[in-house]
């Protein structure tokens, strides 16, 4: 059967399903919650010390009410009980166990990067991570240390882990897969988005090699159990196993 004809005598053909789809509407659930986070990460270094809790606070206020805006988008994500969970958890903790263990012994500056090449492997001291870390008790913080405390908490295991999986797992790693990224299935796995993923999770973070482990851990999860929210769980733990570190320590370079 011949397709319809228009006036002019060409046939009209039917739109292909998800043709007239706006792939960018879609996508700003994903993108502008991570966004919003990392303009104000890189604002902070730009403004005093005595202002990063302040900025924090704010971080976790803004990026809190998108996720709550966007939040009928999020359909992926179905809370449910799994003993996939536990061992979720259990990755979450054992990749802050690498994450801890590897730091002194890879570079992660220029400079650290120079000495390298000049002398080989060595003990890396990472002393540029003090300067920009968040320190709740930094004298003149504009917030009380127990607030500026309570909301990098909330931030970095609650918040965080729910933003960067949607970032990461859910929305690019599907995109890389196909530009309509909705209609690829949580979990579809190819080497171009599992490489890509991983790769731009450890650009993104100061410690990169700990982080290339990390993201391989967490896309590795996504295959193995087709759910995003075995993925968010493994990022709280691990993200909440690092915090206790960090308090228990002192060590706030992590932060």
């Amino acid at each position: 059967m011949s397709g319809l004809q228009d006036p002019s005598g060409a046939p009209q053909t039917s739109a292909k399903p998800g043709q007239d789809r706006d792939v960018l509407a879609e996508a700003l659930p994903y993108v502008v919650p991570y966004a919003a986070f990392g303009v104000l990460t890189m604002a902070a270094d730009y403004l005093p010390e005595t202002y990063r809790s302040a900025v924090y606070l704010v971080k976790v206020l803004v990026v809190g009410y998108l996720l709550w805006h966007y939040r009928r988008s999020y359909t992926e994500v179905s809370v449910r009980w799994s003993s996939a969970l536990v061992v979720a958890a259990l990755v979450g903790v054992l990749v802050i166990v690498a994450w801890l263990g590897l730091d002194p012994f890879y570079p992660q500056s220029s400079d650290e990067w120079r000495a390298l090449q000049q002398t080989g492997l060595q003990h890396f001291e990472h002393a540029d991570k003090l300067t920009g870390a968040f320190d709740p008790f930094a004298e003149g913080s504009l917030v009380p240390p127990p607030v500026a405390l309570l909301f990098r908490l909330i931030g970095a295991v609650l918040l965080v882990p729910v933003f960067e999986e949607l970032f990461w797992r859910s929305w690019l790693i599907r995109f890389l897969v196909k530009d309509n990224f909705a209609a690829v299935p949580i979990g579809r796995f190819t080497w171009l988005s599992f490489l890509a993923t991983v790769a731009f999770f450890g650009l993104t973070h100061h410690e990169w090699l700990a982080a290339l482990f990390c993201g391989a851990a967490f896309n590795l999860l996504l295959y193995w159990r087709r759910d995003l929210f075995t993925c968010i769980v493994a990022h709280a733990a691990a993200n909440a196993a690092l915090a206790a570190w960090v308090l228990l320590q002192g060590a706030w370079q992590f932060w």
